[in-house]
């Protein structure tokens, strides 16, 4: 709860602070930076869940190969949104549409082993072999 109340008053001041250097041409550089900075606070907040995600994993006796995509989605979706949402803050709106889609079709691409694996098991499933 902490975490998530400093991220607020760190988003909020830094919007406040963006709109003041905004006329010297400082205010997205001033939001990069508070993205960054948040970004580094919110994947710290993560160490909890990934240990909690690895003692599941080997409770379960899942492979990595099968838990890898899907942390792989789930960064590059982050990533690609944030960055989305930069490029729209600055003004570039198709750029920021760009970076979005790129990052759809990333995470598309990520999660493809996981798709096979999937399908290979349906096969398996159904008497088709691989």
């Amino acid at each position: 709860m902490e975490q998530a109340i400093q991220l607020v008053v760190l988003g909020v001041l830094a919007a406040v602070l963006a709109q003041i250097v905004q006329a010297r041409g400082f205010g997205p550089l001033l939001t990069l930076a508070v993205c960054v900075l948040a970004g580094v606070v919110a994947v710290q907040a993560l160490r909890p869940l990934l240990a909690f995600a690895r003692r599941l994993q080997q409770s379960v006796g899942l492979e990595q190969s099968l838990l890898a995509p899907l942390w792989k989605v789930l960064a590059i979706t982050m990533v690609s949104r944030m960055g989305a949402e930069i490029c729209r803050d600055a003004g570039q709106k198709a750029l920021g549409e760009l970076v979005g889609r790129g990052g759809e079709i990333l995470a598309l691409c990520a999660a493809l082993p996981l798709m096979e694996a999937v399908l290979s098991l349906l096969q398996t499933l159904m008497g088709g072999g691989t």
